[in-house]
């Protein structure tokens, strides 16, 4: 994406929908194998130059209000050095990987917005959810640093614990991508649910371990738990049917893979824990939620999918988040994919 930027930016920074998808196209006929297998082939790619323009453009008015004077030539030489700066090993459809810190803003400045937000989650009655908002926005680019740097989960909710709840994934995921997190993922799950299903059925090597959830009547909930089987990830949810504690669920934990272990009901569940490392970094109300919170928290955090995962989260990334990226799609993503689209 930086060398299509770095060609664009000599022209324009703010490429027409046309233009997008006639660049889309030259770059999926000179390399094939970047063609999607989701959409026309080319609805990713044009999101994402959208994406990276948008921020081109952003990243290059903010060293503008520095330098009012600056020429129109001088103008594009800032937003090319920005690229050098920003999404350097973003893979996964991530826009605004490694942003620039705010004007006006600095390590002890930053400091004291991390101590305000710790402050207020130790209020006995409700944070004040829009001050945390705000304050996470400011700390925005001094956390990527850190989550960057790849630090133990332990090590970012110390730091930012107000990032550990669904509503700031959520907020954080939207911020990484510009893609909204929770309801992409729902309607794009429930509107395949019917077709994967149907799909699932045929296959009567998994009818034994899927048949329970084959019965549930909420459809949406049912292909969320039979897919990561699809996709040999059965650990992604384990379902604990009778009350049981914090501690159990994390002594159970086999490695340190993420999962979500579900108390009670899949329906009306007590409780959907996430655990990673062998630690609860949070819990959500329900079943889809708890799925959408643990798939933003890999972005959030920069974890990378494991060998096991792999399927299932590239499918929920390309099919269900619409993300795209350079790397091939597994093929048995691709072919579930094709099958639910017939």
């Amino acid at each position: 994406m930086d060398v299509i930027a770095n060609e664009l930016i000599k022209y324009t920074d703010s490429p027409s929908k046309v233009q997008r998808k006639q660049i889309a196209l030259e770059l999926i006929t000179k390399y094939k194998h970047l063609k999607e297998v989701l959409g026309s082939g080319t609805d990713g790619w044009e999101e994402r130059i959208r994406d990276k323009m948008k921020n081109v453009r952003r990243l290059g008015r903010a060293k503008d209000a520095s330098s009012s004077s600056s020429s129109g030539a001088r103008k594009r030489s800032i937003a090319q050095s920005s690229l050098a700066m920003q999404n350097q090993k973003a893979k996964r459809g991530e826009v605004n990987w490694s942003p620039i810190i705010p004007d006006g803003e600095d390590d002890n400045t930053l400091k004291e917005h991390t101590e305000v937000m710790k402050k207020e989650l130790k209020k006995k009655n409700t944070p004040n959810v829009d001050l945390i908002k705000e304050r996470m926005e400011i700390t925005y680019a001094q956390r990527r640093k850190l989550i960057n740097s790849k630090p133990l989960i332990i090590e970012v909710q110390e730091n930012y614990p107000a990032l550990f709840s669904p509503c700031e994934i959520g907020n954080e995921f939207k911020r990484l991508t510009d893609t909204e997190l929770h309801k992409t993922f729902e309607s794009s799950l429930s509107k395949a649910a019917s077709k994967i299903l149907s799909e699932v059925k045929l296959k009567p090597q998994l009818l034994p371990i899927v048949m329970k959830h084959l019965q549930i009547e909420d459809k949406t909930v049912a292909a969320l738990l039979v897919l990561p089987v699809v996709f040999g990830n059965e650990s992604f949810f384990k379902l604990y049917e009778e009350e049981t504690s914090r501690d159990y669920v994390v002594d159970a934990a086999e490695n340190a893979d993420l999962f979500v272990a579900v108390i009670g009901d899949v329906m009306k569940p007590k409780c959907c824990y996430i655990v990673v490392e062998k630690h609860i970094v949070f819990d959500t109300a329900n079943i889809i939620s708890s799925a959408s919170s643990l798939f933003g928290l890999l972005y959030a955090c920069n974890i990378h999918y494991t060998t096991t995962t792999l399927e299932t989260y590239t499918f929920i990334q390309k099919f269900c988040m619409k993300l795209s990226d350079i790397l091939k799609t597994p093929r048995r993503v691709r072919t579930f994919v094709e099958k639910i689209r017939e």
